[in-house]
């Protein structure tokens, strides 16, 4: 499953949106199937899947269907014992604050944003991203004095690693 969904983000990416959509839905009933959290570092779950999903829909410009997606694995993630993937949950909140900016919403987006430089296991990838939606916040509302607290929480978890 973990390859099936790979294989949707890469046709995501590359606009191949049919088959993107079609392996997704593949995935989705495959999910339906396994359990909500697996410890393991190569297990694959539902909340792996709808995370994946997530970034897929993100990179099909599937906005609303990514912020629901992004949100039902965010739901799923809080139910999780504390072993749960805090790398792959701080992803989904950046895609769902990605998601909520697009929408048109930049203070639920700073929230969620702001939430996933909490995540108890450092990982560059969430940095990455996280620096990412700051650059798309300040452009898309540069006026917006929310967007500062993105860049004080990305600036604080930069002098933490130091």
């Amino acid at each position: 499953m973990r390859l099936t969904g790979q294989l949707a983000r890469v046709h995501a990416r590359l606009g191949h949106a049919d088959a993107a959509t079609e392996i997704l839905q593949v995935l989705l009933k495959q999910a339906e199937r396994e359990p909500v959290h697996a410890a393991g570092l190569f297990t694959c779950d539902a909340a792996r899947v709808l995370s994946i999903s997530a970034t897929a829909y993100l990179s099909l410009d599937q906005h609303e269907q990514a912020r629901r997606t992004a949100q039902e694995a965010v739901t799923v993630y809080q139910q999780a014992p504390p072993w749960s993937s805090p790398t792959r949950q701080a992803i989904t909140r950046i895609d769902l604050a990605v998601a909520c900016a697009r929408l048109g919403d930049p203070d639920r987006s700073v929230a969620e944003g702001l939430t996933a430089l909490t995540a108890t296991r450092y990982a560059a990838a969430i940095v990455t991203r996280a620096r990412d939606l700051q650059k798309k916040l300040k452009r898309a509302y540069p006026s917006a004095a929310v967007v500062g607290n993105l860049r004080r929480g990305l600036a604080e978890l930069y002098a933490a690693q130091e």
